[in-house]
């Protein structure tokens, strides 16, 4: 444009208009990120989008009061990560607030010493094997009120004695607890991640892995590697007649279209790099 003179660089000094202005580059990147992102936001609303199927009580009092509460919240945290489920947090407000037939998700109670006497009453009305303990000091589980008071309540001890209890232990040890013993009691995605040594073929630990149904029938999830070697993730699809699921024998990356290739189609074995991330449809 005639007598159209650009802004010196300098006025900018480094800031991210300046570097729109001064590196056409920086402008090209961050455009075809945005369109790749906007291109594919349905299937990152519908991931966003899914219920937890295990839920971890997040009790304040009791993770503010007792250490050992606080280390066990993280290490359930870290272990469940993997299930290949989607996971969160339900306070005792929320928890106080579900109907007490609620059986929506397995819910992790994590060595939870200071607690309401709403909250106890919740876990107690749950369906029978929708509670799981993770503590190393089952005695003093549930056994204060927010105040410090000992809780008197018959019912608590032979409620406890019968919960499934995790260990706190090193988060692979704990997560493949928690494979053997929660997985089976939720509704498994219609695809997950599984480690090809394992008997059990359940989900690899160090992976996270998320699918889902869309609108249309369509299969869509991620796949991340988070682990500090190359690992073989075998993406394997539930069917109605084997509950066992099927493999996958190829897929397609949806931010490009481009094929992803197995390198062992009747294992479902996916090669995978330190941190590399997929997102697909199955």
């Amino acid at each position: 444009m005639e007598g159209f003179a650009p802004q010196p660089a300098t006025k900018f000094s480094g800031s991210l208009v300046g570097s729109f202005a001064t590196l056409p580059q920086t402008t090209d990147t961050f455009l075809r990120e945005y369109m790749t992102a906007s291109a594919v936001g349905n299937v990152v609303a519908a991931l966003g989008r899914m219920e937890p199927s295990v839920r971890i009580l997040r009790s304040m009092a009791s993770n503010t009061q007792d250490e050992t509460s606080t280390v066990a919240l993280l290490a359930a945290f870290e272990a469940a990560s993997f299930l290949s489920l989607p996971i969160g947090f339900v306070t005792e407000r929320q928890l106080a607030a579900l109907p007490d037939a609620s059986s929506d998700f397995v819910l992790i109670v994590p060595n939870s010493t200071f607690v309401e006497d709403t909250t106890v009453a919740k876990l107690l009305a749950r369906p029978k094997g929708s509670v799981v303990l993770a503590t190393n000091t089952t005695s003093a589980c549930l056994r204060w009120q927010p105040n410090g008071v000992p809780r008197a309540d018959g019912r608590l001890k032979p409620f406890l004695a019968g919960l499934t209890a995790l260990p706190i232990v090193p988060a692979p040890e704990m997560h493949a607890a928690m494979v053997e013993k929660v997985l089976p009691r939720v509704k498994q995605p219609v695809a997950w991640c599984v480690d090809p040594t394992a008997a059990t073929r359940g989900p690899r630990f160090g992976v996270l892995c998320r699918f889902t149904t869309m609108a249309g029938g369509r299969t869509v999830g991620y796949v991340i590697n988070m682990l500090a070697e190359p690992v073989a993730v075998g993406v394997r699809r539930r069917s109605g007649a084997d509950a066992r699921g099927v493999a996958v024998g190829n897929a397609t990356d949806v931010r490009d279209g481009s094929s992803i290739v197995f390198w062992d189609a009747l294992a479902g074995d996916l090669k995978l790099a330190p941190g590399q991330t997929l997102l697909v449809e199955l």
